[in-house]
């Protein structure tokens, strides 16, 4: 698991700690799925969400790669 979540990105030092010390599948799979690309209404559904808002604030984790490139965009944009 920490193989895959080094290769997606994720930044887990937002992560809220949960009841157990076991994540649950489902988080771990959906928050993977999401930095994968995978569409969040696609995942929404799987999910059994009724609104694709609540999928995307209780999966999604902005990886500082993303970060980090965002703000390289924004460089390049400025034309900094």
């Amino acid at each position: 698991m920490a193989r895959a979540v080094d290769r997606v990105g994720l930044d887990l030092r937002y992560a809220r700690p949960s009841r157990s010390t076991v994540p649950r599948p489902s988080h771990s799979a959906a928050s993977i799925l999401l930095a994968q690309g995978i569409a969040a209404r696609t995942l929404m559904e799987q999910l059994g969400h009724s609104q694709v808002a609540l999928t995307l604030n209780r999966y999604t984790h902005v990886p500082s790669a993303l970060m980090e490139e965002a703000a390289q965009e924004m460089d390049r944009a400025l034309g900094s």
